[in-house]
């Protein structure tokens, strides 16, 4: 039981300054979408990096669960996508998903490096 609650903090306070990362991100870039996606593709990274690289749990359920929870955002990007005008809308959706997938995949194969050449966590 205790450990269930140390995680559900971990997640809880990964989140807390994932979100507050996604909205100091947005402060000084006004221009929507390009907040999202920033964010979104940063995010992709991460997640990839870490879920890769470490062994730890908690560090997983911290950065990957919690702050790249908090720090991405599916759902202001759907609703982006409903306000652009189409031709701009399919450009950001393939943009986005082509760039995240392409960032999750170099921070999965860093994390693989990473492990491979030391010791971590």
């Amino acid at each position: 039981m205790k450990d269930k609650v140390i995680n559900t903090l971990l997640v809880a306070l990964g989140g807390s300054f994932g979100s507050m990362s996604r909205y100091a991100v947005s402060i000084p870039i006004l221009v929507e979408p390009l907040p999202t996606f920033i964010v979104n593709i940063i995010g992709s990274f991460i997640l990839g990096y870490v879920s890769t690289y470490s062994r730890n749990t908690q560090l997983k359920l911290f950065m990957g669960t919690g702050f790249c929870g908090g720090f991405t955002t599916m759902s202001t990007f759907s609703l982006e996508l409903t306000s652009l005008p189409i031709h701009f809308a399919s450009g950001y959706l393939i943009a986005t998903l082509l760039c995240s997938f392409i960032l999750a995949y170099l921070g999965t194969w860093l994390g693989t490096l990473m492990k491979g050449s030391h010791n971590h966590d």
